[in-house]
């Protein structure tokens, strides 16, 4: 309802919510749902390790990680200490540099 009435419904490819799985975090059933919808058509897949969870509890980091995605936290909900399992915690997404997101992908 948010994204829609804020007139931001057509900046997202996929949105998909608690009502559309049948099991939610810590579950990883929410990310796969928005990887498979994201792959339609599946022209140039999209592989779960190419994708980044931006998350701020600790059931989504570990929901993230059972997708085999990265996952970067935010500490709105937790400290940074408690979201330590993400491969990346900041205090706020202000500030945060593409180079920052990138070496998230480098192995």
């Amino acid at each position: 309802m948010v994204v829609s009435h804020g007139g931001l419904r057509d900046c997202f490819r996929a949105i998909v919510s608690a009502e559309d799985v049948a099991r939610g975090k810590p579950y990883p059933d929410p990310f796969i749902k928005a990887l498979e919808l994201l792959n339609l058509p599946a022209t140039d897949r999209i592989e779960p390790s190419e994708c980044l969870v931006i998350e701020d509890s600790i059931h989504g980091i570990r929901a993230a990680h059972q997708a085999a995605m990265r996952c970067l936290a935010v500490t709105n909900s937790y400290p940074k200490e408690k979201l330590c399992e993400a491969q990346l915690v900041v205090d706020s997404l202000l500030g945060l540099s593409l180079k920052d997101v990138e070496s998230l992908f480098d192995a």
